[in-house]
């Protein structure tokens, strides 16, 4: 059982680094009139088929459990624990230090979160400000997409 004590947090650094994914999602919305508003979300996305240990977690931390489709009969059931901006923050400002693979996403989707929040704060930004914020975020977006990619980590890039 969790409790949220420094080891359980170093335990789920661990596990995110094997089992875990941290994303930028971008969503658009289109009920806007005036054309298509995006939306940026971080999310951390854990994939597993012990349902026990993603029940327990969800206990702890919140977020949002589903199944998988079975691609073949044979498999076992998959099942995804899904966290999203507030909750993926708290998890992150709290494994941060003991990230092995990942801290650098986790740094990254940290300052996403961040820099979307100080758009929402200051409501009455200016054109040019709000479109460095959108480019930042689109940036922040690619970082984490070139991070996440299979093989060889591309040049340029710290791990």
């Amino acid at each position: 059982m969790f409790t949220g004590v420094m080891d359980d947090f170093i335990w789920l650094a661990g596990f995110l680094d094997g089992d875990g994914a941290l994303c930028i999602n971008r969503q658009k919305d289109s009920r806007n009139g005036n054309g298509h508003l995006i939306y940026y979300n971080i999310l951390i996305s854990i994939t597993n088929t012990n349902l026990g240990l993603l029940e327990e977690l969800q206990n702890w931390l919140g977020g949002s459990l589903t199944s998988n489709h079975k691609i073949k009969p044979e498999w076992k059931q998959l099942y995804q624990l899904k966290l999203v901006n507030s909750q993926a923050c708290y998890i992150l400002e709290n494994t941060l230090p003991y990230f092995r693979i990942k801290k650098r996403q986790a740094e990254v989707l940290l300052s996403c979160q961040w820099l979307k929040d100080e758009k929402i704060r200051d409501k009455v930004d200016t054109r040019r400000r709000a479109n460095w914020v959108w480019e930042e975020l689109e940036n922040m977006k690619e970082e984490i997409t070139i991070l996440n990619r299979r093989g060889a980590i591309p040049s340029g890039l710290d791990t």
